[in-house]
């Protein structure tokens, strides 16, 4: 199939940033011969620095180029990580916090253990503790309510600070090869999604 000249132009641009990324003579080169007149360009055409973001972001999004911008970022970081200490200790202390305010703005799995009880209790059902003295692995709640099977329930914090073990995924995998069904809940909205699930089967 033929290509159209948009694709022949954005394959070039991918020919070119791989050099430019991979043959650091060149790049430096590049950097020298575009440096001066980039900095005119900003400071005297009105719009240019704008103009210029715009094209970034789109290389960005882009299927081809964006990888590549997206590796080199990555690559940067990991060096100056590697060999810059003010550099380190500062990335460290942003990730700390960050981490930080996800668990101040994130329910406990205790209390999203204690509002799926709270509900359960509402529809008239049991939510019983599980806990099997020979494994580990096993869901944290049974949950029995009427005109309904038993549900097998593991619940977790949203998936970017919950994490579901090896051991616990082998014990859900045996429940369900015995017939039996398993819900992992992450968080308040999957909560929810089950328990919407629960009403409708009524």
């Amino acid at each position: 199939m033929a290509q159209t000249s948009e694709e022949r132009q954005r394959r070039k641009n991918v020919a070119k940033m791989k050099r430019y990324y991979g043959d650091p003579e060149y790049r430096a080169g590049h950097n020298a011969r575009t440096s001066a007149r980039e900095k005119a360009r900003r400071a005297t055409e009105p719009g240019y620095k704008e103009t210029a973001a715009a094209k970034m972001r789109a290389k960005r999004r882009d299927p081809l180029i964006g990888p590549i911008l997206k590796e080199r970022a990555n690559q940067l970081q990991r060096e100056r990580y590697a060999f810059d200490p003010e550099y380190k200790a500062r990335r460290s202390a942003i990730n700390a916090l960050t981490k930080k305010r996800k668990r101040e703005k994130t329910p406990l799995e205790k209390h999203i253990e204690e509002r799926l009880l709270d509900e359960v209790k509402r529809r008239g059902g049991m939510c019983v503790k599980f806990i099997d003295p020979g494994r580990r692995g096993a869901p944290d709640r049974i949950i029995m309510l009427p005109r309904h099977p038993s549900y097998f329930v593991e619940l977790k914090r949203p998936r970017a600070l919950g994490e579901l073990k090896s051991w616990q995924s082998r014990y859900h995998d045996d429940i369900r090869a015995a017939g039996q069904k398993v819900w992992v809940l992450w968080g308040d909205a999957d909560v929810d999604a089950f328990l919407l699930e629960l009403d409708l089967c009524l």
